[in-house]
């Protein structure tokens, strides 16, 4: 015998549907939630390790050649340009001259492009940083994506210019920001460290007769 559903039964059986139709989307809602804190996780994660990284090699660089090599591998490794040149201040506290280069010539005009924003942040102590996406070897500042200034408590020191980011970089992010901020305070500092080390005389052991 077959049995027919009354509209009141059909009704009871379409509650029940709509009912776990939004247990469904509210469990699906839940689980979208939980992979953007696991993928925000992660990314804070990934950010205290470069952050951790970089700081823990600037501390453990003694030698002045150590501290402009572990500037660049910074820049290149966590930030993503093969274009920087790192420059401080001559011992006129005036002029600028460059301690490092990497992807870029002394003689290029983009460096003499440049050199306007690099003496503003020189003047200012403030990050400059590119308002577009992608910048080009021609624009009027030969290219800058951003200009770091190397700082020792208030006193600005030289600064650090990346240019063009590496193609599979598509902008800056914000580890990018912090990374400027490392550089700006602790690769200072280290290369202050170097400086006041250099100047110290050497103490000898005394001799025995």
């Amino acid at each position: 015998m077959i049995h027919y559903e009354t509209p009141r039964e059909l009704e009871a059986l379409q509650a029940q549907l709509d009912a776990l139709r939004q247990r469904l989307s509210a469990i699906e809602a839940a689980h979208a939630r939980c992979d953007a804190l696991i993928r925000e996780l992660h990314d804070q994660n990934t950010t205290l390790v470069q952050l951790t990284v970089a700081s823990q090699l600037l501390a453990s660089s003694l030698e002045r050649e150590e501290v402009l090599a572990t500037i660049e591998e910074v820049v290149v490794n966590m930030i993503g340009s093969e274009e920087l040149a790192i420059f401080e201040l001559d011992s006129d506290a005036t002029s600028l001259k460059a301690a490092r280069l990497r992807g870029i010539e002394a003689e290029s005009p983009r460096l003499v492009r440049a050199f306007g924003t690099l003496r503003h942040v020189l003047k200012t102590g403030k990050t400059m940083v590119s308002r577009g996406r992608r910048v080009n070897t021609g624009d009027s500042d030969g290219g800058l994506t951003a200009v770091i200034p190397l700082k020792v408590d208030s006193n600005v020191t030289g600064v650090v210019a990346i240019f063009r980011l590496l193609e599979q970089k598509h902008g800056l992010d914000q580890v990018d920001h912090d990374l400027f901020e490392v550089l700006s305070r602790q690769a200072a500092m280290a290369l202050h460290s170097t400086a006041f080390r250099s100047l110290r005389p050497t103490v000898r052991p005394p001799r025995y007769k």
